[in-house]
């Protein structure tokens, strides 16, 4: 039978971990805050109905797929519309860009020639 000191997990390192996550969180707060996107581009309906609660609407971007969705509703009607070009590549005139997972994060990237973040 293993000891019950064993078979927990060593609470000082998670306890350093997250001292050392909540120390960081300062400064990445700091420079996200400078560069706070100004155009968001959404590239479907999930991160479309996401951001049509937390965004501005004149900062939003979405996409052209399934527009008439019901659980939109009818406001993204009022945002512009993003539309792919006849060789299946995207002008992305944003400078954030929410594509719903990072499969499509990465798919997205390479299309635009942008770096890609997982």
């Amino acid at each position: 039978m293993k000891s019950p000191a064993r078979s927990r997990p060593a609470h000082g390192w998670i306890t350093l971990r997250l001292a050392l996550c909540l120390t960081a969180c300062p400064w990445a707060g700091r420079a996200v805050a400078d560069t706070a996107p100004q155009r968001i581009v959404s590239l479907n309906t999930c991160t479309d109905q996401l951001l049509l609660m937390l965004a501005r609407p004149d900062w939003l971007i979405t996409s052209d797929y399934k527009r008439d969705a019901p659980t939109l509703g009818s406001r993204s009607l009022r945002h512009p519309v993003l539309r792919a070009l006849p060789g299946g590549e995207f002008i992305l005139p944003g400078n954030l860009t929410a594509c719903g997972g990072p499969w499509n994060a990465r798919a997205v990237a390479l299309l635009a020639g942008l770096p890609a973040v997982d």
